[in-house]
C-alpha cells in the first residue's frame, strides 16, 4: 500500500508477522510480545535520497527510550504517593520530590509526542530537505503508533503550566489575591494528597497530586497520570517489537559504524 503524506513523501507498508492494533486497554496482554509489527520502507523523494538507515533507526530508539522513561517515572510517582487505602486513611503531605518526577515525566512525554506529531507547515528558515525529513520521521512513527488512542500523552495545556510556571503563577497570585474570586480559603503548593476531596471546598491547586485517582493538578488544568502511564506502556510495547528495535533488549547508547 502506498500512502501520500503532506511533504510529498511516499511510504510503503508491508506486514511482518501479524499486524496488530495496540491500545492502553490490553497493554499488559502477554500476547503482545509474540505479535509482529509494522515494517515501513520508503520510496525516497530526491530531497531525501542517501539517508543512512542506521541513523534513521535512532528515531525508533529514541521514541522507545522516551516511552520507557515516561512509564517508569509514572511508576515511581505511584510508588511514592500512596493511595488512602495504602496509607491507612486520608492524608496530605508536602512532597517536592514527587513533583520533580512528574515534571520530568511530562517533559519526556512532550518530547515523545514531538517525534510523531509535527506541524505540516514549513518553517521560515527551514530548508526543504529538513522539512521533508521532519515530516517523513513523524509519518514513520505516527503510522506505527496509529493503533493507540493518545489523550494524555498529547495533552499540551497542562505541560504549558509547568514550562511557563512563572507566568501561570503570576496569574494565580493576581486572581487569588482578590477575595471575591476565590472558590476556596486554601491553596495547595507542591502537595501530595490522598484526594482533593480531603478539603471542602478543594484547595486551589498549585502543583498538587491526588493519589487516589492518580491525577496531577496545576492551576485550572489536570492530567490523568494513570492514563498517561497506560499510553506510554502501549507505545513501548509497539516500539519494542518493531524490527528496527527488536535486535536489542532495551534502548541505550551506541557507536554507529559508517560504511566507507
Amino acid at each position: 500500500m502506498t500512502v501520500r503524506c503532506s511533504a510529498s513523501l511516499r511510504v510503503r507498508e508491508t506486514r511482518v508477522g501479524l499486524l496488530f492494533k495496540c491500545s492502553a486497554e490490553f497493554v499488559n496482554n502477554p500476547r503482545i510480545s509474540k505479535l509482529g509489527a509494522i515494517m515501513t520502507t520508503i520510496t525516497d523523494p530526491p530531497e531525501l535520497r542517501g539517508l543512512d538507515s542506521m541513523l534513521v533507526d535512532l528515531y525508533f530508539a529514541e521514541a522507545w527510550s522516551l516511552a520507557i522513561s515516561v512509564r517508569e517515572q509514572c511508576e515511581r510517582v505511584f510508588g511514592l504517593a500512596k493511595s488512602s487505602g495504602e496509607a491507612g486513611g486520608p492524608y496530605m503531605a508536602a512532597n517536592p520530590e514527587v513533583h520533580k518526577i512528574i515534571a520530568s515525566c511530562l517533559s519526556d512525554a512532550a518530547n515523545l509526542k514531538k517525534l510523531f506529531r509535527t506541524s505540516s507547515t514549513r518553517g521560515e528558515k527551514e530548508t526543504k530537505r529538513s522539512f521533508n525529513l521532519r515530516c517523513y520521521r513523524a509519518k514513520l512513527l505516527s503510522d506505527l503508533l496509529s493503533g493507540i488512542s493518545f489523550k494524555e500523552l498529547t495533552n499540551a495545556r497542562l505541560r504549558n503550566t509547568i514550562e511557563h510556571f512563572d507566568e501561570y503563577l503570576d496569574s494565580a497570585v493576581l486572581a487569588l489575591s482578590d477575595k471575591q474570586s476565590r472558590k476556596s480559603p486554601w491553596a495547595g503548593y507542591n502537595l501530595v494528597v490522598s484526594s482533593l476531596a480531603i478539603h471542602d471546598p478543594p484547595v486551589h491547586p498549585i502543583r498538587v497530586y491526588s493519589a487516589d485517582d492518580r491525577t496531577y493538578h496545576n492551576f485550572r488544568w489536570s492530567i490523568d497520570l494513570d492514563l498517561l502511564y497506560k499510553e506510554a506502556a502501549a507505545a513501548e510495547a509497539v516500539l519494542q517489537t518493531h524490527p528496527r528495535n527488536s535486535r536489542v533488549q532495551s534502548p541505550g547508547g551506541a557507536i554507529l559504524s559508517f560504511a566507507a
